[in-house]
């Protein structure tokens, strides 16, 4: 996984990372929230924080292809 998001295709990146990992995400999410069918904590703090920054710098860099791609990344 990147350590930081500074190009589009730093996006595609990480949300074909959350695909190939089954993540279920919306880019309105808090990564901390996430559950797994036990209800427990899908994700360790560290690791939810370090999706939730990929994801902020992803919304910054570029919303409209985040979601886009994020769209039809998982409607295809």
């Amino acid at each position: 996984m990147q350590i930081q998001i500074k190009t589009t295709k730093d996006i595609k990146q990480f949300i074909d990372y959350l695909y190939n990992q089954n993540i279920n995400f919306h880019w309105d999410d808090d990564f901390r929230d996430y559950v797994n069918y036990k209800n427990n904590r899908a994700f360790s703090l560290k690791k939810a924080n370090k999706l939730n920054t990929l994801l902020e710098q992803s919304l910054k860099l570029n919303y409209n292809f985040l979601t886009k791609y994020t769209l039809k990344k998982y409607t295809s």
